[in-house]
């Protein structure tokens, strides 16, 4: 008998969405890190709802500076996020609507209308941060499984 034998996908799914809130108990954030660790220890598969998570919480550390005492739900977050970051991931989405729509004009609407802000605010602060937004569109694109190659990023030539 181990110490993760009653340790259910529903109570692995609570404590997701409680470290997804906020809420998270820091005993129960540390046994699903432990719970994570015994399988790959034992060479047992990890779940895929598990794994997705994981995920989403190491891009949360390299794209939203958080820690990863943060990430995880072991160390409430506080204060107001870093302000160049927020406009750095505005750029990033304007930067893969480009990459959907084949227009920055459209590509700005779309970003306007998803983070509440003037279109004009947006061209103004595009040239400023384009290029670590790029950084964090092709980092996106790798975390989320996919091959830099299959994106043509030539569409974003023009713009840098």
């Amino acid at each position: 008998m181990n110490e993760f034998e009653n340790f259910t996908i529903g109570k692995i799914s609570m404590i997701m969405d409680d470290i997804l809130n906020g809420e998270a108990d820091k005993e129960d954030a540390k046994q699903l890190l432990n719970y994570v660790a015994y399988l790959k220890k034992n060479n047992l598969p990890i779940p895929k709802m598990l794994d997705d998570f994981f995920k989403e919480r190491y891009e949360q550390v390299l794209l939203q500076n958080k820690s990863y005492a943060q990430s995880f739900g072991l160390k409430k977050s506080r204060g107001r996020p870093n302000a160049k970051h927020e406009l750095i991931l505005l750029v990033a989405d304007v930067l893969e609507n480009i990459l959907e729509y084949k227009l920055k004009e459209e590509a700005i609407r779309v970003t306007s209308k998803k983070f509440h802000k003037a279109p004009s605010s947006i061209k103004e602060i595009f040239d400023k941060y384009k290029h670590e937004a790029l950084h964090v569109v092709k980092l996106k694109i790798v975390l989320n499984g996919f091959s830099l190659e299959a994106f043509d990023f030539s569409l974003l030539d023009k713009y840098f």
